[in-house]
């Protein structure tokens, strides 16, 4: 039994071929049906490409005719006229979307030359198939083929050189002659990647500005047309104006957002003082901000506390990224004071009462015990507010003179009359103490302590 073959078997072969773009030299075996092009991953054929939109071009393959309409982005022919509905497409006939040449030849063609990268004059633009034969069609479209190619290689190379992107195949560049590097066809599949062989790369505007402002944040990205969009934190507006020069001269369209640390700090801080003045609910200081991350230390009454504050530092300062706030909560401020009244040495003279809600102490200090717990209190208010109250009953040690005096005796040679009946001149000692002045008014001890009696 003979078995007639199928129609498919008897069809040449298509493929997509990447002529120019930074998959140069990729290929993909291509069957009946249509194929989104672009750089949306559904896309059943991603491409890469400095103007490429998600879903670019949609090409059909109908038995061995091609044809290409633009999506949402443009397609344009080698003369640079735009492609506005679905056109055929001549075998070996290149075709630019979003700074990627592609064409549709059979597998079995030889690749373009170097030789057909020499400027050639300029055909006419694509003809109406309904206006003319099927044989005069493929004459045509064979004698437009090569010197459409050439002009679109040429064009190529000026479009490759402005973008900077540096990513053209060794053939173009190499020796005439040299034929484009290709790998081996793909499989087809329902979401099919154009690959192409790893190629150096020259440095991107990211990688520019990396190692001109080492350290700092930057964030390169495409936006809607292709646009480039710049985001970038500087340590100060000193280094926003080197940035913006830089870029500028790389790409002078792209889109700049700078913010400045130094300008953020200032706006941080100004959020936190007023809790600070409140002083009842968080007590907080801005100790730092690098690239948009801000870091606080203090105190907060609450976790609804802390929330609110964080969201209104990302409300007022502009540019945000983060906050790193290490704080304590009000149940530690207890021990915490308790500690440092432990490092004044006043842990033993002053008895705590309570400690929450309201710390409570009491003791009887002398006057340098005073002058430490004033310290204490003073330095814990600065820094924690009014967060934790704290009600001290502090009474203050009355000064005892070394000896109980009964009697004075005045002349020349005075002197005085202890409860024990010691006698003491000017210049006796007792309980470490001397007596340095017997005045008609008072007596003056000098030792540990000074003491005035008045007579």
């Amino acid at each position: 039994m003979k078995i007639e073959p199928h129609l498919e078997t008897l069809l040449p072969q298509l493929e997509l071929r990447v002529l120019h773009g930074p998959q140069a030299g990729s290929r993909l075996t291509l069957f009946v049906g249509e194929y989104t092009l672009g750089t949306d991953d559904e896309c059943e054929v991603m491409l890469a490409g400095p103007r490429l939109m998600g879903m670019h071009a949609r090409l059909k393959i109908d038995a061995d005719i091609a044809s290409i309409s633009p999506v949402d982005g443009n397609v344009l022919d080698a003369h640079g006229k735009q492609i506005l509905g679905d056109t055929p497409l001549a075998i070996g006939m290149p075709v630019e979307i979003g700074g990627v040449w592609i064409s549709i030849d059979e597998v079995d063609a030889p690749w373009p030359t170097t030789e057909t990268l020499i400027p050639q004059p300029s055909a006419g633009p694509l003809p109406d198939p309904t206006e003319s034969s099927e044989p005069s069609l493929m004459s045509e479209a064979e004698a437009r083929g090569e010197s459409d190619f050439s002009a679109q290689r040429t064009r190529a190379k000026r479009l490759l050189i402005i973008s900077m992107t540096g990513l053209a195949s060794v053939a173009v560049l190499g020796v005439a002659g040299a034929f484009w590097l290709s790998s081996q066809p793909m499989s087809p599949t329902n979401e099919s990647v154009a690959s192409a062989a790893p190629m150096p790369s020259a440095p991107t505007l990211s990688d520019r500005l990396a190692e001109a402002f080492p350290g700092r944040l930057v964030q390169v990205t495409s936006g809607h047309g292709g646009a480039t969009i710049v985001t970038a934190y500087a340590a100060d507006g000193g280094m926003v104006s080197r940035m913006q020069q830089m870029i500028r001269k790389i790409d002078g369209t792209a889109i700049t957002h700078f913010f400045a640390d130094d300008a953020m700090l200032e706006s941080a801080s100004s959020v936190v003082l007023k809790y600070r003045r409140e002083g009842t609910r968080a007590v907080v200081k801005v100790t730092g901000m690098n690239n948009g991350t801000a870091s606080l230390r203090g105190v907060v009454a609450s976790q609804s506390v802390r929330d609110e504050l964080s969201e209104n530092l990302r409300n007022s300062v502009p540019g945000l990224r983060g906050i790193e706030l290490t704080a304590q909560g009000a149940d530690e401020l207890p021990s915490l004071l308790t500690d440092r009244l432990t490092v004044a040495d006043l842990s033993k003279k002053l008895q705590v009462v309570s400690r929450q809600p309201e710390f409570t102490l009491r003791g009887n200090l002398s006057e340098d015990e005073i002058q430490r717990w004033e310290a204490v209190l003073t330095q814990f208010s600065e820094e924690f507010g009014q967060i934790l109250p704290i009600r001290a009953m502090i009474s203050i040690q009355q000064k005892r003179p070394p000896i109980n005096v009964q009697t004075v005796v005045g002349g020349s040679m005075p002197f005085v009359m202890t409860d024990t009946g010691q006698r003491i001149g000017v210049g006796g000692e007792t309980n470490g103490h001397t007596i340095s002045a017997i005045r008609d008014d008072e007596i003056v001890f000098d030792g540990t302590l000074r003491f005035r009696i008045p007579r």
